[in-house]
């Protein structure tokens, strides 16, 4: 069978993202000669954000700041105009790479796509995701770029229903974990009759109240929605309830979530984060096994399970304890 249109090999792929290093690591020696330039790509960043779409965006910056300059000397010119074509090599084949796997916006978006948030209107965060993707890429970390890819996908695509696709907003895991209660629902579906929260619960390893709760959710409406014939809206009624610590119980786990989400971008590299998202299940997918990710990442199942080891003990250095991932 042919392949499918844009889309790449491996071989392919690692190719082409040599080809943006290469041009990237050819500006970074022609702007460092420019003092102003120099000064940019030498200021050191926060940890968390020390990565490697940083250092594009410095390069990318020193561009612009040296461009703005004025008289700088010939010597000087000539190094910027070299940087400024391989910056747009660099980018036209950034955008090469993204598209190659435009078919994951395609497929995302049909399982997202909800009355909230429409097919096309997701598809456009997938394509920032993409392009994301293309910036972080690093081909000597053995996954694949539209394996990478679908990470930053889902994750624009997720944060755009969180932020605008919820008139009474969810926090980010709780949205993950509607997606995927849904997809469980539908598997699960028989003779048109709906499974039961216990059959859910087994189902996909939450509690049988957590899967009432989100229910319950499923459907939001207005804030600003009238309830009563004299104007009265879900705002005001919200404004004069008081306080239930009820509340933080039900969505506690997921809080946890996201503080594991922000600890794992902040202490550990793009491969420890895809073994551990794809190992417990943190992307919404099934668990998957060692030997899995063994194959997915040309490793062995033992080293597999010795990065695992590590990414965990680096997340307990960073939150203190995991008690949701063992």
């Amino acid at each position: 069978m042919a392949r499918k249109k844009n889309r790449l090999e491996r071989e392919e792929e690692i190719a082409l993202a040599n080809q943006i290093i290469s041009r990237e690591e050819r500006m970074f020696a022609l702007l460092k000669k420019i003092p102003r330039a120099n000064a940019i790509l030498n200021r050191e960043e926060a940890r968390h954000t020390n990565t490697r779409a940083s250092d594009v965006n410095k390069l990318i910056e020193s561009v612009e700041a040296c461009k703005a300059l004025e008289g700088l000397c010939a010597e000087h010119q000539a190094l910027l105009e070299q940087a400024i074509t391989l910056t747009d090599e660099a980018e036209a084949l950034r955008w090469q790479l993204a598209m190659s796997a435009r078919y994951l916006v395609d497929m995302e978006s049909s399982r997202l796509a909800n009355t909230l948030m429409t097919r096309e209107d997701l598809r456009q965060y997938g394509y920032v995701g993409l392009l994301k993707a293309a910036k972080r890429f690093e081909p000597d970390k053995g996954v694949r770029f539209t394996s990478y890819a679908r990470w930053w996908v889902r994750a624009e695509m997720t944060r755009s229903m969180e932020k605008g696709g919820r008139a009474i907003r969810l926090p980010g895991g709780a949205v993950e974990q509607l997606r995927r209660l849904r997809t469980a629902s539908r598997r699960m579906e028989r003779d048109g009759s709906e499974p039961t929260a216990r059959e859910l619960a087994d189902e996909t390893g939450m509690t049988e109240e957590r899967v009432r709760f989100l229910r319950s959710r499923g459907s939001t409406v207005s804030m600003d929605a009238p309830i009563t014939n004299d104007g009265l809206t879900i705002a005001d009624q919200l404004a004069e309830e008081p306080e239930q610590g009820a509340v933080d119980d039900r969505v506690a786990d997921s809080a946890l979530l996201e503080q594991v989400e922000q600890a794992m971008s902040a202490v550990l590299d793009e491969r420890s984060q895809y073994i551990l998202r794809r190992y417990f299940g943190l992307d919404g997918e099934e668990e998957t096994s060692l030997s899995q990710l063994g194959r997915e990442l040309n490793l062995s199942r033992e080293r597999v399970r010795q990065l695992r080891i590590r990414a965990l003990r680096d997340l307990r250095g960073e939150l203190g304890t995991l008690p949701s991932l063992g």
